[in-house]
């Protein structure tokens, strides 16, 4: 049996597990420290192949409660309640679970990032684009800093030991389960509270190019299951502007709203999208869930949790 780590239970973690779960001959364990379990994650535990461990990764003790057998870590950091939290737990994780994984002879290390320049690039973003931080002591630069520190730390580390690795760089996932806060379901809850037809965005002109989850988790085991080591880009080349997603709900549901638009935060980048050219040339050109399609799915979701 294959055992697997995943450090989180979160929009990410979650979905990778549930996924995971499907073959029988895997035993996956989620350490993660939840505040309130969902009837989804409380469902996805219910299998007898997946184990939650509640534990801080930055605590030792915690690692007494995993297997010692553990063959493939996915670490999926998600942001905590303060900038400083946020730091420490990336961080400091990240070096306990790569010593984990180098007692226990992992067999391969994958850690899960989040790429985003403040260059209002004409280009498609590569892996090895350079990185621009505008302050420090801006408090939303602290999950990006957190995590460009983690990444160079588990590069060297793995060089070093010679522990099999990849570094993911993951832009504009979105589904279901995902929270509230990202620009699909933030959208999504602005058309279910409309009561006047008008619906207000910040930067509509603004392109991303949005992938699906499940897409995002295919092309996230293929990597953990591949042999090229390095960083990747996980993306869709399927360019959208923001203001499309309230033109997409609007015939869905044969309604026309009126988009307000604010004007584009200062620190917003117009564009912000993967160039995939690596990826693919190593997994082949991915046939993706058209983003209208994935839309529609995840609307019904959110709509349905929110009538509830």
């Amino acid at each position: 049996m294959k055992k697997i780590l995943i450090t989180s239970s979160g929009f990410l973690g979650y979905h990778l597990a549930n996924k995971l779960k499907d073959n029988r001959n895997n035993m996956i364990y989620i350490v993660d420290t939840v505040n309130k379990i969902d009837k989804y994650f409380k469902k996805l535990c219910q299998n007898k192949n997946v184990e939650y461990i509640e534990g801080d990764l930055t605590k030792d003790h915690v690692y007494k409660f995993i297997d010692l057998n553990t063959e493939y870590i996915y670490h999926l950091v998600d942001k905590k309640s303060t900038p400083l939290k946020t730091v420490d737990s990336t961080i400091n994780s990240t070096i306990k679970l790569l010593n984990f994984a180098k007692e226990t002879k992992c067999k391969k290390f994958l850690f899960g990032s989040k790429f985003e320049s403040r260059v209002n690039s004409s280009e498609f973003i590569k892996e090895d684009n350079p990185i621009i931080l505008e302050d420090i002591y801006s408090q939303d630069n602290s999950f990006k800093i957190s995590k460009l520190v983690s990444e160079n730390y588990v590069a060297n580390f793995c060089v070093d030991n010679k522990l099999e690795h990849n570094i993911l760089r993951y832009f504009n996932i979105y589904g279901e389960r995902m929270g509230d806060k990202s620009v699909v379901p933030s959208i999504i809850y602005r058309i279910l509270n409309n009561r006047n037809g008008k619906i207000e965005l910040n930067g509509g002109n603004c392109l991303r190019s949005f992938l699906y989850i499940k897409d995002a988790i295919r092309n996230t085991i293929s990597v953990m299951d591949g042999f090229p080591q390095g960083t990747f880009n996980i993306g869709s080349n399927e360019e959208t502007p923001i203001a499309d997603i309230v033109d997409i709900l609007s015939i869905l549901l044969r309604t026309d709203f009126e988009i307000d638009e604010k004007g584009k935060p200062l620190k917003t980048v117009l564009r912000k999208n993967p160039d995939l050219t690596k990826f693919e040339y190593y997994f082949g050109k991915q046939e993706n869930l058209e983003f209208s399609l994935g839309l529609k799915q995840v609307y019904q979701w959110y709509k349905k949790e929110y009538e509830k």
